[in-house]
């Protein structure tokens, strides 16, 4: 079932639809423009294909990743 065309197709369908907001986003290696089954809306830049749920996602980041990206560092 994992294997079947349907699934792979979704998923290339992850990063082969991604409009050039999301391409161009600081924040792509965290969400990946998320699943696409929730792009349901226009960027500012008219190209289809935004998450409807960008902005908390950038949000969210915005505020974690300082924090993540040190404790990642201690880690190291």
């Amino acid at each position: 079932m994992v294997f079947s065309p349907m699934q792979v197709k979704f998923g290339y369908a992850k990063s082969g639809t991604l409009p050039r907001y999301c391409r161009a986003c600081a924040y792509l290696r965290d969400c990946w423009g998320e699943c696409p089954k929730n792009r349901l809306i226009r960027p500012p830049d008219s190209e289809p294909g935004l998450n409807y749920l960008c902005a908390g996602f950038k949000r969210f980041f915005y505020y974690t990743l300082p924090t993540v990206d040190r404790i990642a560092a201690e880690l190291r």
